[in-house]
């Protein structure tokens, strides 16, 4: 951690990073980070967006600052599904750049991975390097007796019961455990929620004059701080598992 990260952590107070850790438990997808100090980030940017919303006299402003965070989140949750590096990503552009098709294909491969068995990756009783694998052979008697080991722990720890064929590629899940398992908590009103903030989006981006009054109705809100609290229950919808 960098001096600068550690001073700024440094003043927060316990209470703030109970209540930080408490919400990165509650996130329904997965953060886009690799550190603990990376999801806390994350949590701050939410909490950005948030008193972004509640300051803004804006609708337009609202609803971009608004999409940016769901693009985001649904982004990285692509990326994670199909395990592109983000720096290979950003080179290569792989991903859709419609938000409405990045939706879709995670639709796809929810529906196409549940009924799979589970990946296989996720359950290795051990994983050596090819060389000391090896090595560990040439003592056939300890390596039969590691390897009987190994298979008794898969059969204790896979959710089949059983040791998994690690080369049955077709019946088992290509995303990862973890990842399958954040995705079955996001139900049709999660995808709904996504497609209506990316509906207003496109009005605010692509349209000089809105009609607010149309876009306030379509969210149940009668004014612009009623649109305030209805846009923030749907990120509070998107980002977290309900209380």
């Amino acid at each position: 951690m960098k001096p600068m990260e550690f001073d700024k952590w440094s003043k927060k107070d316990s209470e703030q990073i109970k209540q930080m850790f408490a919400r990165i438990a509650q996130l329904r997808v997965s953060a886009p980070a690799d550190t603990l100090l990376d999801e806390l980030e994350f949590l701050e940017y939410v909490g950005f967006v948030f008193e972004t919303i509640d300051a803004s006299q804006s609708s337009r402003q609202i609803i971009l600052e608004a999409w940016l965070l769901i693009d985001y989140i649904v982004t990285y949750l692509l990326r994670d599904a199909l395990q592109i590096p983000e720096r290979i990503e950003s080179k290569l552009k792989l991903l859709p750049f419609s938000f409405v098709k990045k939706i879709e294909l995670i639709k796809i491969l929810k529906k196409a991975e549940e009924r799979k068995l589970p990946n296989p990756k996720s359950y290795w009783a051990f994983e050596l390097h090819p060389d000391f694998h090896g090595e560990l052979m040439k003592d056939e008697e300890f390596y039969k007796k590691l390897i009987k080991l190994a298979a008794q722990f898969e059969t204790k720890t896979s959710p089949q019961g059983a040791p998994l064929f690690r080369l049955d590629f077709e019946q088992s899940r290509f995303v990862p455990e973890w990842w399958y398992a954040r995705v079955t908590m996001l139900d049709e009103e999660w995808f709904r929620n996504c497609k209506r903030l990316n509906e207003v989006r496109n009005i605010a981006a692509h349209k000089q004059k809105m009609n607010e009054d149309k876009i306030f109705k379509d969210f149940g809100a009668s004014s612009l701080a009623d649109f305030k609290v209805a846009l923030k229950k749907i990120i509070e919808l998107i980002v977290f598992n309900r209380a």
